[in-house]
């Protein structure tokens, strides 16, 4: 459980108490590192999310620079997750572990890889 702390932040009407969140271990953390598979999976997940949101759906969007540059991240977000897949298999990690981050994986790679072609697509169709 992480200790909160409070701080007070000198304001034009005075002292307001604003709390922050300290980790006063490093428990977290290293849960989060030791299931790094999952950890990764997740944030392609999350890539997978953003390109959805972004999608230009029509034909001259505004925004291709900016999807565009999630599809770039989500894709290095992908190969980036499928090394930590690989390596985690070959460290031995659980196989359902590893199975569930897999599935993750690949249901998050097919918006992105969607994405990316849409939006090269459509930079080469402005040529």
């Amino acid at each position: 459980m992480p200790r909160v702390r409070w701080a007070y932040l000198l304001g034009a009407g005075g002292a307001a108490p604003v709390s922050f969140v300290v980790l006063a271990n490093l428990r977290t953390f290293s849960q989060l590192s030791h299931h790094r598979s999952l950890t990764a999976s997740v944030v392609t997940l999350v890539f997978a999310v953003l390109a959805i949101g972004t999608f230009p759906l029509e034909q001259h969007t505004q925004n291709l620079p900016q999807s565009g540059s999630v599809a770039v991240l989500g894709l290095l977000a992908c190969a980036f997750t499928l090394v930590v897949l690989l390596r985690d298999n070959r460290t031995g990690s659980p196989s359902f572990r590893c199975s569930i981050a897999t599935l993750l994986w690949s249901l998050a790679c097919v918006p992105i890889i969607w994405l990316s072609m849409v939006v090269v697509s459509r930079v080469l169709e402005m040529r």
